[in-house]
């Protein structure tokens, strides 16, 4: 997953909605927190919003560039600003839509995010909704089903906590988590429509995850 560090809660979530789009998923924290996320989290890169505090950026991208050497790192700064940061890249604040690319480039050149189709012999999740396949049957996905179905696939077969679920898939913040608990049912549903066992498992307090056959 991508981190964002940031004390913008606006800038962070329309920027997550963004990536999202392009299956690209962002955990959010503030420069309190950045540390602890990044310790607990399952990150795979980390962007430092230096916009909003340039000394604060650089402060704890050093720190966690000396606990995590091999951790990619990217730093956000305004236009005019001169970041002596040990950042792997240097964005540029523009416009929403260009800052976007470039972070998305970052996160897949640089952070080696997979944003191309995702198969075993049992299950295919393309590059959109209209692209999933279950053992040769097409299932038709919501959008938001089809979210998060990527996210499970992902990170199979580990199992994934229902805050970290909703927080990747509705970056927008203002969902009840009653709305992942009908995704899952829904797409449960529907792979049940084939004679099939659910498709996404759940325990109490520890998550969800995709069924282990499904990833053979």
């Amino acid at each position: 997953m991508l981190l964002l560090v940031t004390n913008r809660s606006a800038f962070g979530k329309q920027l997550a909605q963004k990536l999202l789009q392009e299956c690209v998923y962002t955990f959010r924290a503030s420069f309190e927190n950045g540390a602890f996320y990044c310790d607990e989290k399952d990150t795979g890169g980390v962007i430092f919003d230096g916009v909003c505090d340039l000394a604060r950026a650089e402060e704890l991208c050093k720190k966690l560039k000396k606990e995590y050497p091999e951790l990619p790192t990217a730093l956000l700064a305004a236009p005019n600003a001169t970041p002596n940061a040990e950042a792997d890249r240097i964005i540029r604040e523009t416009d929403p839509d260009a800052q976007a690319d470039q972070i998305l480039e970052f996160a897949k050149t640089i952070c080696g995010f997979r944003t191309s189709t995702l198969s075993t012999f049992h299950l295919t999740v393309g590059t959109s909704k209209d692209d999933v396949f279950y053992k040769g049957y097409r299932l038709v996905l919501s959008q938001k089903e089809y979210e998060l179905l990527r996210i499970l696939f992902y990170r199979a077969p580990r199992w994934t906590c229902a805050n970290d679920l909703m927080e990747l898939c509705y970056p927008e913040g203002d969902t009840k988590i009653s709305a992942l608990f009908a995704l899952v049912s829904r797409i449960n549903k529907k792979v049940k429509e084939f004679g099939e066992s659910p498709l996404i498992l759940s325990a109490k307090k520890v998550g969800y995850r995709l069924r282990s056959t499904v990833m053979l």
